[in-house]
């Protein structure tokens, strides 16, 4: 009497029975590009508020991708830390940064400055600090950063002695310092490094500075320790 043929009839009883999940499907899916446009917006303020704080800086990808809160023990990083013993490949790391054979092979008698080369923090705050690298036969060299994941300058070799000049970023990754740094005159590879606190072989907390350099996959590690 309607004119409809079984096709037609049977077609809208199958899209009825589906429209409730159709509906459901387009809900998810609008609320799915809601969040992502959240997400988008929450990532440029954060990105923004570092840029605003400091002065316009460009902040480098690596912060935004992996930049976390700063460590509940920020404050702790703060001291005056002494060379105690070295892990890795040292020698490897300063070749790769420069240092010809017999810098290298001297740095390695004095066994890399163990009980000699010291590094003095001061933290300001948790996104700055003031490092000061001593105890070597070059003077000492002090910068003051910003550890919020922007692009600033570094005199030095990031502990290693040397007055160079650096590009660098500093940035927290949970409980560890994280930076890079490429030498200006980009005739040399770039330097990863990580700082962070553990417990000393005496138990004592947070009485050692682990810091850790890779180059090229060259991977060091200098343990610190508090002088007095």
């Amino acid at each position: 009497a309607s004119g409809q043929s079984p096709s037609s009839v049977n077609y809208a009883e199958f899209m009825l029975d589906r429209l409730p999940t159709l509906l459901c499907a387009l809900l998810l899916l609008l609320v799915l590009r809601k969040l992502g446009k959240i997400h988008m917006c929450l990532r440029d303020f954060v990105v923004q508020a570092a840029l605003n704080s400091s002065g316009g800086e460009p902040v480098c990808k690596e912060a935004q991708d992996k930049g976390t809160e700063p460590s509940a023990h920020w404050a702790d990083v703060a001291g005056r830390w002494v060379v105690d013993r070295t892990e890795g490949d040292v020698d490897g790391v300063l070749g790769l940064v420069g240092y010809g054979t017999w810098p290298r092979t001297a740095f390695k008698l004095a066994q890399y400055g163990r009980g000699v080369a010291h590094i003095d923090i001061t933290m300001h705050s948790a996104r700055s600090c003031t490092l000061t690298f001593g105890g070597g036969p070059m003077p000492p060299t002090t910068n003051s950063m910003r550890v919020d994941g922007t692009v600033q300058t570094f005199i030095g070799n990031e502990g290693i002695p040397g007055d160079d000049q650096y590009t660098v970023a500093m940035w927290w990754e949970g409980d560890a310092m994280v930076a890079w740094g490429e030498h200006k005159s980009g005739r040399f590879p770039r330097m990863d490094t990580r700082r962070y606190l553990r417990d000393g072989i005496d138990g004592k907390h947070h009485s050692e500075l682990v810091v850790e350099r890779t180059v090229e996959g060259v991977f060091s590690r200098m343990i610190y320790v508090r002088r007095s």
